[in-house]
């Protein structure tokens, strides 16, 4: 690249003149390096050391005033609009518009302008982040909530819904330790439900433990109180953010776009991809995904992620080796522990008809016979349908699965169940058939037979009334 600038011009013009005037004169070989650095031709150097400069006039810097750079916000970063704005109002001669865009460029860094486009949100879009060397594995973990750019077709809706997915990600490891999708707003129940399959070691899955500190987005204080509680009963230390400050989750903020680039952007319906000119999606026509189905893919691309995507930050390993190498011991939790207070819970009745109604799907269980028209709480994962867990008076019952998937050594649970019932029922109606006859025959022998009186006054009163004791006469056979 050639020497174009004035300064640079200038540099190279006085070193020829001071060896000009140290040596007598210069050389063809100087002239010739010199205007081929510049890019002119060798006469024009020789023009510019007859004058004693350059060719280049110098431009005064333009230093911008208040109410040019108030110009520049007023316009939301449009220097070319601010200019226009300036042309009308200015009382004195404004810059031309390339010096204002340069005292522009010069005077406000990149966060300041994109601030002045966007806002907050683009000042630190553009600011530097200070990113945090690798902690050990379970020593640090951030959360966010992230709007899934596609429609799917979700349960209880009956129009298709963005999904929203819901991250926990191990920072010392890169390693996605919980997530968890939910139709519409994130709620409590997606957030607990993320920590739920983070802590709770699932068969062979690597990633689990209880985490020493967990970094929330403070936005949602509905969410973000979910998460301080849950981290209070697991021992751990909630750490919320600012609101909406993604940089300071950094880590997070790389799994998200790493997740529309590599999946949704991928996937039918993304309402990011081509469209056609009226608008629509050029797939619109595509079968739509449902959210179990995107639940699905989302589990496979996150096992990928962490067991075979290399991790630049990691030095080319992937999640799953940097947590394989790192001897941190794992505070665990029990399964009883996490399903207590890590699942969202609503109301509802045990029915004769199916059990437990959730969004139009039926759910049994062995253990909810005996409990027909009692009020229990329900906590579930908002994506899976396959089963529920069931608390009675704060206590965890059972989990329940839905009828149409009980299977033949589930019937014969339930066929079990209700023959304890009905034996349990039988044994008390005899109990209780027994007890009857007990009060009976005590009541005829202390309170109506006569022979328990004395019998002078037994005698008397026959005698005094000609009848029976009790005036009954016949009608009960009478007692003499």
């Amino acid at each position: 690249m050639a020497l174009t600038s004035y300064e640079e011009r200038q540099a190279v013009l006085q070193n020829l003149l001071l060896r000009k005037e140290h040596f007598g004169g210069l050389t063809g070989p100087e002239v010739r390096t010199a205007a081929s650095a510049c890019g002119v031709a060798e006469s024009t150097v020789y023009r510019w050391v007859r004058a004693g400069r350059t060719s280049l006039r110098e431009y005064r810097r333009h230093t911008l005033t208040e109410a040019e750079g108030t110009a520049f916000f007023a316009a939301r970063g449009d220097v070319a609009a601010a200019h226009r704005s300036l042309l009308a109002t200015a009382g004195e001669n404004p810059p031309s518009l390339s010096t204002y865009r340069r005292a522009v460029m010069r005077e406000f860094d990149a966060p300041t302008r994109n601030a002045a486009k966007r806002g907050l949100p683009g000042r630190d879009q553009k600011r530097i982040v200070l990113r945090q060397p690798a902690k050990n594995r379970n020593e640090r973990w951030e959360g966010d909530h992230k709007a899934m750019d596609l429609h799917v077709i979700a349960p209880g809706f009956s129009n298709p819904v963005r999904p929203w997915i819901t991250w926990l990600i191990d920072v010392g490891t890169r390693a996605v330790v919980g997530w968890s999708i939910s139709a519409g707003d994130p709620h409590r129940g997606a957030v607990l439900a993320a920590i739920r399959s983070g802590v709770e070691r699932d068969g062979e899955k690597p990633f689990y433990g209880v985490p020493g500190e967990l970094v929330w987005d403070n936005g949602n204080e509905f969410t973000a109180n979910a998460v301080t509680e849950a981290a209070a009963m697991l021992g751990s230390v909630a750490a919320p953010t600012q609101a909406y400050s993604p940089e300071k989750k950094p880590f997070i903020e790389a799994v998200n776009g790493t997740l529309i680039k590599q999946l949704l952007s991928k996937l039918p319906h993304y309402t990011e991809g081509p469209q056609r000119k009226d608008g629509s999606l050029e797939d619109g026509a595509d079968r739509m995904l449902t959210l179990g189905e995107l639940a699905h893919l989302v589990d496979q691309w996150v096992w990928h992620y962490n067991n075979e995507r290399p991790h630049r930050g990691l030095g080319g390993r992937t999640p799953a080796e940097q947590w394989a190498s790192d001897t941190t011991p794992i505070r665990e939790v029990s399964a009883e522990t996490a399903r207590l207070f890590t699942l969202d819970r609503v109301r509802r009745v045990v029915r004769r008809d199916g059990g437990i109604h959730v969004e139009s799907i039926a759910y049994i269980a062995p253990e909810l016979f005996g409990y027909e028209g009692e009020k229990v709480e329900v906590g579930r994962i908002p994506y899976d349908v396959t089963k529920i867990e069931v608390f009675h008076d704060g206590r965890w019952l059972c989990t329940a699965t839905p009828t149409v998937q009980v299977g033949p050594e589930q019937a014969r649970k339930l066929a079990e169940a209700r023959k304890k019932q009905d034996a349990r029922l039988l044994r008390e109606r005899r109990k209780l058939a027994k007890l009857g006859r007990i009060r009976i025959g005590t009541i005829t022998s202390d309170a109506l037979d006569p022979r328990i009186l004395p019998p002078a006054a037994s005698e008397a009163a026959a005698n005094a009334s000609g009848d029976d004791l009790f005036g009954f006469g016949d009608r009960i056979g009478g007692v003499r």
